[in-house]
């Protein structure tokens, strides 16, 4: 909540874990209304891995335990490219295929279809016909395997997946991006209002987070410093990761703060359990503004 709230600049107090856990037993959602009819989308279909937070991280925070497993599930959207609307999304145990959940997905699509555009774990002959039945023209843009080969009847009556088997013999698999306009489905090509978007611009500086694989736990903020000032490199912060127990980021800079007094210029990168970074600027003495990225 905190980082969609800062990505829509919202200034918004974050209610703790276990209040949203006891209002959504009893939340009842109403179906969003209807927009009217639409033009037929563009649907771009993926999936993205979700790491759920459990007993584990709680033990390795309170009592330093080595965690044993990190558990994963896989949430698959489906985004149409023009507007940017999610029309479909569903949940999955992360050993669930890509593939298996497009029906469940289809069934949530309301309005017509004109392109559907999807990576090669779309590729087969059962994905694409559901498709092609549920709407009738709809363009099917999804790379096929390497090893793939044209059906028996691809000389005389040739089906859209022979068709793309035989570009890609002759141009090649760039070549057949290029003619297909498959480039589209990037999440970086989308535009600002997909689901996917992040702000990237913002963040230029050398993940060190993830090169290190550090993962702090639940309430918990990675934090490093950086200091051209001797006195801060003196204290043994700057240049290494520190750990600090906290709900909100600007308690980390309050925190920080106070450790390090007076001592001249600093800057901060953080980020928290659920990988959300920040940035803070401390210039003698002066908070700059703090930034979500």
């Amino acid at each position: 909540m905190r980082s969609i709230f800062g990505l829509m600049k919202l200034a918004l107090p974050v209610p703790d874990c276990s209040t949203l856990s006891r209002r959504a037993g009893g939340l009842k959602l109403s179906p969003p209304k209807s927009k009217g009819a639409r033009a037929p989308a563009t649907l771009v279909i993926d999936s993205t891995g979700l790491k759920v937070f459990g007993a584990d991280e709680w033990q390795k925070t309170k009592h330093g335990t080595k965690q044993k497993h990190r558990n994963w599930r896989k949430l698959h959207l489906g985004v149409d490219l023009e507007s940017g609307e999610v029309l479909c999304c569903e949940p999955t145990e992360d050993n669930v295929g890509d593939p298996t959940v497009v029906s469940d997905m289809l069934d949530q699509v309301g309005g017509p279809v004109a392109t559907f555009l999807g990576d090669g774990a779309y590729d087969g002959f059962p994905t694409r016909q559901e498709i092609e039945d549920r709407y009738e023209g709809v363009e099917i843009i999804i790379p096929t395997a390497q090893t793939a080969v044209p059906s028996l009847k691809a000389a005389t009556a040739p089906t859209a997946r022979d068709r793309d088997i035989l570009l890609i013999e002759e141009h090649g698999s760039m070549g057949w991006q290029k003619q297909k306009g498959y480039g589209r489905r990037s999440p970086r090509d989308w535009n600002d209002n997909t689901y996917k978007h992040r702000c990237e611009a913002e963040h230029n500086e050398h993940d060190y987070f993830h090169e290190f694989d550090i993962d702090p736990g639940m309430g918990e903020f990675a934090c490093l410093i950086s200091s051209v000032c001797d006195e801060i490199t003196s204290t043994g912060y700057a240049g290494n990761f520190v750990f600090i127990q906290a709900d909100e980021f600007s308690q980390v800079i309050k925190e920080l703060s106070t450790r390090l007094g007076n001592k001249g210029s600093w800057s901060l990168q953080a980020m928290d359990c659920m990988g959300q970074r920040y940035k803070h600027e401390h210039i003698e003495c002066k908070d700059v503004e703090w930034a979500v990225y």
